[in-house]
């Protein structure tokens, strides 16, 4: 019965993992810097790394290392430690934003079709909605290795809706940063912007149809869009 639901149901909502629908950055900040450590390099705050989030582990390594003026001729290996490192830590501290879950119920309730579209690694994705006891909400959950294509590459949502299953569809993007905002406007669709994410720009000025402090009465918001 509810597969025959799903099935009539036209509305989805994608979401965005870090930063989005989780405040992940502690446990990335801890895995971040024990590459920093290896590397003789300074450790960093919350605040210096936040805005590093969105790109995937190999852009946040990079962005870690300009950050203190250091080349890095090494990406591969400092990837491959990163990666040790937050498989152990991945779910220490990282936590779902206030009513993130709620929304998340009430949307399911609602019969909206929710998928993930995030450039996290797939695995940790998996895990860690499976840790947070969302899982079950979500048809689809992607990450930056599932295809060929990350964020703000279109063909990444696009990917994601196919394998889902869903077609002719009226589609709202939720995330936090400009690498959403531009997957949004690349496949022409309504965004919504969390200010509690990682993002280094001017929320104002990404294109955004909604900008929300919080999830509380989200589905109020989404509403208006679809």
């Amino acid at each position: 019965m509810l597969l025959n639901i799903l099935l009539m149901s036209n509305k989805v909502v994608a979401f965005d993992l870090d930063g989005t629908l989780v405040d992940s950055a502690p446990d990335i900040r801890d895995a971040l810097n024990y590459v920093l450590k290896k590397k003789k390099l300074k450790n960093l705050n919350l605040s210096d790394i936040r805005p590093m989030i969105g790109g995937g582990a190999k852009a946040l390594i990079q962005r870690a290392f300009l950050n203190q003026n250091k080349p890095i001729d090494d990406i591969e290996s400092c990837l491959k430690i990163f990666l040790r490192a937050y498989t152990k830590c991945f779910k220490n501290k990282t936590k779902l934003f206030p009513f993130a879950k709620h929304t998340l119920k009430k949307l399911y309730n609602l019969e909206y079709k929710i998928i993930l579209v995030s450039n996290k690694p797939e695995f940790f994705c998996k895990a860690l909605l499976k840790h947070l006891d969302i899982d079950k909400y979500f048809l689809f959950i992607s990450g930056g290795d599932t295809f060929r294509f990350k964020k703000p590459s279109s063909k990444h949502l696009k990917l994601a809706c196919e394998m889902a299953g869903i077609s002719n569809f009226d589609c709202v993007l939720v995330g936090d940063s400009e690498i959403d905002a531009g997957c949004a406007k690349n496949l022409n669709i309504p965004l919504i912007l969390m200010k509690h994410g990682y993002c280094n720009y001017d929320l104002d000025g990404l294109g955004a149809a909604i900008i929300l402090d919080s999830f509380k009465n989200f589905d109020n918001h989404i509403s208006k869009l679809i």
